[in-house]
């Protein structure tokens, strides 16, 4: 079941099946995507130069059942920056250099310097659940060749051209502050699927990206480079995308995770000019979380100072470009391998306040949004939560005293006041006090529930809040003042462990990018025919929303292919009654999920 609900107006889009099974693999390697058939593809030219990409066609490896795919043309490892190296380390995002000739666009850049979770089993796997150790093996190889020379970004755009620009979507990757990258994520079905320009960028990441030695918030200095790095990239997009068949007029910007409270922060910065983006997606990620902003900066940077040898000045307010002198001329790999240490459940280096880029008190400011005004889609899985525990804790279940020690732990490291209260709140609304007896799945099920809506579903309905116009716009979708919300819970046909039952972080991902609609090449596909209408929905109502600003239009859903009993549970409904029942603190998950706790909800709709 997945609901999309808008926020003043408030409203249904879709009920997108029950719960998913397992962790995903949420990525495709564009360097080993081989269901490609490349050609040359003629030359465009764009403000800095020419470039030159290869026309994809899917007919080779696309599901029989899913929808006609057509060829996209593809344009890798286009920079958009000045690279930040030598002395441009820690510095802000500058415009690229021209070149001269023609710039082959066919090979991803390289991927920004990052950390790794730890790659030794029995060390990751106290950490993170056995699924998403796994996948970070599988993508170690893909982020391997590293350099600071790494703000390029990838361009999937419709090969046949219409009388109308396409609309653009710009992916803002997840994954953690620390490690990841725009290579990771393939654009190309959701582009030819969705009939838009899909942009994927790679941006500054760790310390290279957020380090700031500022320890006076109301002074005003510049450290969030990575958020400006995503920024520059907007410019370019804005400057470039019309000679790609995009529409700079029409730019969503989206992003998973770490990813959407990058986007969160851009919709609340200063430094983000009118019309750089007009719609935005956040998914299960908001700057208003404790795990998405650093509160106290300059510790993790004098930490590092102290672990390289850099000498740390007595007084940092008025030296601390000494610190960072050093720091830019130390070796990236030596800056990397330095334990900072660190508090369980939040960044070490991460967006934090600048003054600049990132200002305090958001809450204050959001709704006027600096006199900008866009279209929004907030949303989460059902246990987002499920990556924060290790894997102990996911097969065998946890004990009373685990569960309170893993709640007082996030508690401790969230909140400033009022910590015993806040925690004893989360355990009386989050046991089921009609069980007699306290199974260890029962319980990780409930500390999941309680994480996950503190982390993810309080934050980001907080934040849909928060952007929300006062009153109900009419018509609903008109550009620029309609905010969504929607929850995926959708269960994967193929089956897995129980103790991995339910939507968890990044579940939606392959089907936002159509994976279910290309075969793999090796062995059999690990998706079913119910996964590829789900994926064909889900790509339609993020489309339409980057058309339209209103997820219904102008493709109408459910799909007409579904069988006529199911069709009732993909329909959109106006549910006023459900916005009462949003959590603002910690939401009870039954209110926010089930239709019987919503008085006056249209049966058929959730279940």
């Amino acid at each position: 079941m997945t609901c999309v609900i808008a926020q003043r107006p408030l409203r249904v889009i879709a009920s997108i099946a029950d719960v998913i099974t397992a962790i995903a693999d949420v990525t495709t390697s564009i360097v080993d995507v081989i269901m490609t058939i490349k050609t040359d593809y003629g030359l465009v030219t764009t403000e800095y130069g020419q470039l030159q990409g290869y026309l994809r066609s899917f007919q080779r490896h696309q599901v029989a059942a899913g929808h006609a795919l057509r060829p996209v043309n593809v344009f890798l490892g286009v920079p958009y920056a000045t690279p930040p190296v030598g002395s441009n380390r820690f510095s802000p995002t500058r415009t690229p250099s021209p070149w001269r000739g023609v710039r082959s666009a066919m090979q991803p850049g390289r991927v920004c310097p990052q950390q790794l979770p730890p790659l030794e089993e029995a060390d990751a796997l106290r950490s993170m659940p056995r699924a998403v150790f796994e996948r970070v093996l599988r993508l170690r190889g893909q982020l391997a060749n590293q350099s600071e020379d790494c703000l390029y970004l990838n361009i999937y755009a419709p090969a046949h051209r219409g009388a109308d620009l396409y609309p653009v979507m710009v992916y803002i990757h997840g994954d953690s502050y620390l490690w990841s990258s725009g290579n990771l994520y393939d654009g190309g079905v959701l582009a030819s699927y969705g009939e838009v320009v899909v942009v994927a960028i790679n941006y500054r990441l760790g310390l290279f990206g957020f380090l700031n030695t500022n320890v006076e918030r109301g002074r005003a200095r510049v450290t969030n480079n990575g958020l400006l790095d995503q920024i520059a990239a907007l410019h370019w997009i804005q400057e470039n995308v019309q000679e790609f068949g995009g529409d700079p007029d029409k730019v969503t910007l989206f992003g998973h995770g770490t990813g959407a409270a990058c986007v969160s922060f851009l919709l609340n910065s200063p430094a983000v000019v009118t019309n750089l983006f007009h719609r935005a997606i956040v998914m299960s990620g908001s700057s208003l979380s404790g795990l998405s902003a650093v509160q106290d900066p300059a510790q993790y940077a004098v930490a590092l100072g102290r672990r390289v040898g850099c000498p740390v000045p007595g007084d940092l307010r008025l030296d601390h470009e000494l610190l960072v002198d050093c720091l830019r001329e130390q070796n990236a790999e030596r800056l990397l391998a330095a334990d900072v240490g660190g508090y369980q459940f939040l960044p070490t280096f991460g967006p934090s306040v600048d003054g600049v880029v990132v200002q305090g008190q958001v809450r204050r400011r959001v709704r006027k949004n600096h006199g900008r005004v866009y279209d929004l889609m907030f949303g989460v899985a059902e246990r987002d939560a499920f990556t924060l525990l290790s894997d102990e804790d996911v097969r065998g279940g946890v004990d009373a005293a685990r569960r309170d020690r893993l709640l007082r732990t996030f508690v401790r490291n969230s909140y400033c006041y009022s910590n015993v209260e806040i925690f004893y709140s989360i355990i009386n609304a989050y046991t089921n006090w009609s069980s007699p007896r306290r199974h260890a799945a029962a319980l990780r099920d409930e500390t999941i529930a309680a994480l996950s809506d503190a982390a993810f579903v309080a934050p980001v309905t907080a934040d849909a809040e928060l952007h929300a116009p006062a009153e109900p716009v009419e018509p609903v979708g008109r550009d620029g003042d309609s905010t969504y919300f929607y929850v995926f819970s959708y269960e994967r046909a193929a089956g897995a462990p129980s103790q991995q039952a339910g939507s968890v972080h990044g579940s939606e991902i392959p089907y936002v990018f159509g994976r279910p609609l290309v075969q793999e090449t090796t062995g059999a596909s690990q998706f079913r025919p119910e996964d590829i209408t789900i994926s064909e929905m889900v790509m339609t109502f993020w489309t339409n929303f980057a058309k339209t600003g209103d997820p219904n239009r102008p493709a109408p859903q459910p799909p007409p292919h579904l069988p006529e009993k199911e069709r009732s549970r993909y329909r959109a409904w106006r549910l006023g009654a459900l916005r009462p029942h949003l959590p603002t603190v910690y939401g009870y998950r039954s209110e926010v999920t089930h239709a019987q706790s919503l008085p006056g909800s249209p049966g058929g709709v959730l279940e």
